[in-house]
């Protein structure tokens, strides 16, 4: 009787086993596959977004130019009026200041 228990707990202990190496292996083939779609994924963003990242940079940079440019055209303009005003003051008569 005692042979018949033994022998039985070990066929449970063999299904357990291969149940859950089954299992193990249905994981596994889930993981490689979820691991190649992640590697098509990665390639797809590498060929594709960071190109468009890139350009999108540039712009940015391009932009932040122009703005510098403006800027700078628009301090020299107002330095440019503000000595052309000091030259028509040099040009004008002291006596005007005090009438």
């Amino acid at each position: 009787m005692q042979k018949l228990l033994n022998s039985s707990l070990k066929q449970k202990f063999v299904a357990l086993t291969a149940v859950l190496i089954v299992i193990v292996l249905i994981i596994s083939a889930t993981l490689i596959v979820n691991f190649r779609g992640m590697i098509q994924l990665s390639d797809t963003i590498q060929q594709r977004e960071i190109v468009v990242l890139n350009k999108a940079a540039e712009l940015k940079l391009a932009v932040v130019q122009v703005q510098q440019w403006l800027q700078d055209i628009s301090a020299t303009a107002a330095r440019m009026d503000w000595l052309t005003a000091l030259m028509r003051l040099k040009k004008v008569p002291p006596v005007s200041f005090i009438s």
